[in-house]
């Protein structure tokens, strides 16, 4: 399917550019404390300190690898132009449910947030409006060419 939508152009510009934000903000400080600091590829060593997540310290961090692997497929779909509505959202999802989650466990982490987490919330913010705009953009498309379709019949 051909795709010269100039909006759907500009979504995949800024779903690329987000893609590329969590990779680098995936080794940015997330979580800094007088004993520790943390990224996103150790945040189990941030973790480890707070009692309230030692039970489930193992899952979070396993799940987090998925943030930079999920913005690695979506630029190699995008290079393959492959549609990417679905993996942006999901990749989206992962920090947003992530911090919601570590929010609610623990209430005083979030004094504790650095910038590569301020900067991973924003990049996955990023990857929801694209994902569902270029869903959504690609529905109409279908939509007009099935149209088109009945007409020519």
């Amino acid at each position: 399917m051909k795709h010269s939508n100039r909006f759907y152009n500009f979504f995949k510009g800024i779903e690329i550019t987000a893609a590329i934000l969590l990779i680098i903000a995936f080794f940015l400080p997330w979580f800094s404390n007088p004993v520790v600091t943390a990224g996103g590829y150790n945040i189990i060593r941030f973790l480890k300190f707070i009692e309230a997540f030692k039970p489930v310290a193992m899952i979070i961090a396993a799940i987090t690898i998925l943030i930079p692997v999920g913005a690695v497929a979506l630029l190699i779909m995008n290079a393959l132009k492959k549609s990417t509505g679905f993996l942006a959202m999901i990749t989206g999802m992962i920090p947003m449910v992530m911090m919601i989650v570590l929010t609610f466990k623990c209430r005083y982490i979030i004094p504790q947030c650095r910038f590569g987490l301020y900067i991973t919330l924003f990049g996955a913010a990023a990857l929801l409006l694209t994902g569902a705009c270029n869903e959504l953009l690609l529905s109409f498309q279908k939509e007009k060419d099935n149209r088109e379709h009945k007409r020519k019949e």
